[in-house]
């Protein structure tokens, strides 16, 4: 009886104070690790969006097997983005009709134009302003139009 070997109930209450402990300092830094993260995706997804959208209003001709029946009509009609705050979402229309699918922030984002940028955005065109996609734990990202009409991601407000 005297070589027993095992953990006395003092001891495994302290690995279980320990292991609480670290899971109280982990979980706050884990949420806002991963909450950065989609946060970037979004503001990356919606900036990849506009780069794409102005290389094809840069062209007057387009290639109608490429787009399908999605594009008809005049070829001087912009493509643009809607910004729908209300609902936290965006959607690329042409013609007033929708070109493709809305695209929706996840659960607690919120999506707005700021600084007099309407929510009609063309890109290639140059705009004053910018966009600010704020995620649930309120971190912050801002798509900035320059003078020429380029836009880029960035972490701090213009």
């Amino acid at each position: 009886m005297k070589n027993q070997c095992g953990f006395v109930t003092i001891e495994l209450i302290f690995i279980v104070i320990i292991i609480s402990v670290l899971a109280t300092l982990a979980v706050p830094s884990m949420t806002r690790i991963l909450d950065t993260a989609e946060v970037d995706y979004e503001m990356k997804t919606l900036l990849s969006e506009i780069n794409s959208l102005q290389s094809l209003n840069r062209n007057v001709h387009y290639n109608p097997s490429i787009f399908k029946d999605k594009i008809s009509g005049n070829a001087g009609h912009k493509l643009q983005i809607n910004i729908d705050e209300n609902l936290n979402r965006y959607i690329i229309t042409r013609n007033g009709e929708n070109f493709d699918e809305p695209h929706e922030l996840p659960q607690g984002f919120s999506i707005t134009c700021e600084k007099g940028l309407s929510n009609e955005i063309i890109p290639g065109e140059t705009y004053s302003g910018h966009i600010k996609i704020n995620s649930r734990h309120n971190v912050k990202r801002y798509l900035i139009c320059d003078s020429v009409g380029r836009w880029r991601g960035d972490i701090t407000p213009p």
